[in-house]
Formats: structure tokens, C-alpha cells, sequence
């Protein structure tokens, strides 16, 4: 899934210095915005690019690790992750 992301990362730091970092931030925004859009079309049954989408915004996501603090992005994905299980284990699911 992020292989080859992983396996392109020199490419994300040259993109970033090339087109500057604030470039790159309104690139993941716009990303983050057509992902939504495209969802919105899915819910509605009419056409999307949601694949397309996620896959545009991983990269966009993959930059701005790069960007910004990744132990900071990771500590918040932890106390999410953990948030998760606590909601769902609180109704007692079962899968």
C-alpha cells in the first residue's frame, strides 16, 4: 500500500523543495477537498474517482510528514486509534 510511496520518498523531498513547501500544503488541501467531493458523489450514487482520490491524497499526506513532526503525527495516530477501540468496545461488538 505505502511501498511505493516508501520507495519514492527522495522524489516527495525534491518535490517539496521544488514547489516549496506552502505550495505543497494547498496541493494536500485540494486533495483532501476532491477526496471529499468524490465521496459525497459515492453516497449519492452518481459517478466518482474515489481511488484516484485516495491515492492523491497519500501522497499529499506522505509530503506533509515530511513537512511536519511524524513522532507528533504518530503519537496522534496512536491516542486515535486507541479512542477507536475504546468506542467500540464499549457496546461489547463483536465481528
Amino acid at each position: 500500500m505505502y511501498s511505493e510511496i516508501q520507495m519514492n520518498k527522495d522524489l516527495l523531498i525534491k518535490a517539496i523543495c521544488r514547489f516549496g513547501q506552502a505550495t505543497q500544503k494547498i496541493r494536500a488541501a485540494q486533495a483532501a477537498a476532491g477526496l471529499s467531493e468524490a465521496l459525497l458523489k459515492d453516497v449519492s450514487g452518481e459517478p466518482h474517482n474515489i481511488e484516484e482520490g485516495i491515492a492523491e491524497l497519500e501522497i499529499r499526506v506522505a509530503e506533509l510528514r515530511l513537512i511536519y513532526s511524524q513522532a507528533t503525527i504518530d503519537g496522534f495516530i496512536e491516542a486515535k486509534i486507541e479512542r477507536l477501540k475504546r468506542q467500540i468496545d464499549k457496546d461489547g461488538f463483536r465481528y
